[in-house]
């Protein structure tokens, strides 16, 4: 594989996260996200 190829297969990986991404946040104001997604990040075991 290329660096072309292995760079376009990352730019689409990059969108199809992105656009998960917004399929789940919904209707939430993305400044309002980092409510609901930093506790589950920063969460200690």
């Amino acid at each position: 594989m290329s660096s072309q190829d292995a760079l376009g297969c990352l730019k689409t990986l990059e969108n199809c996260l992105w656009e998960a991404a917004c399929a789940i946040r919904g209707p939430v104001d993305a400044s309002k996200y980092k409510d609901y997604i930093l506790p589950l990040l920063l969460r200690k075991p």
